[in-house]
């Protein structure tokens, strides 16, 4: 996840991820590893959630929902992401993706740009 903290004038961008892999504990208890040696995953959901910031916000003024609930029948559950159970969270889930995408070709990798969309080829 990601958000904003602004303290004063101060406006923070944070964003959170979890391990990517199982961590490691050795026979004495002792943690080996902690799943987050992924630098390709960690790029993609930093930017991921990062992203969210710039548009969740104005995207949850109230005229922005009202207008947004104007398309609400196109909902349909993603099969494997339960977490998006909404036609608002699909919406944002999407622009998300558009900005991973649209990130990675900024950073020359097309390859992973077109991995992504295929990643998400049968989501609706």
């Amino acid at each position: 996840m990601a958000t904003q903290v602004v303290d004063q004038d101060i406006l923070d961008n944070i964003s959170f991820i979890s391990s990517f892999e199982p961590a490691l504990i050795d026979e004495q208890g002792r943690i080996e590893y902690v799943g987050y040696d992924s630098e390709r995953d960690v790029l993609e959901w930093i930017i991921h959630e990062y992203s969210h910031i710039f548009f969740n916000s104005p995207l949850k003024k109230y005229e922005n929902l009202e207008s947004l609930e104007e398309f609400k029948d196109l909902y349909q559950p993603i099969k494997g992401d339960p977490q998006i159970a909404s036609w608002v969270s699909v919406f944002w889930e999407h622009i998300a993706v558009a900005f991973e995408v649209r990130s990675a070709e900024l950073l020359g990798n097309k390859e992973r740009a077109s991995l992504i969309l295929e990643q998400h080829s049968e989501w609706p």
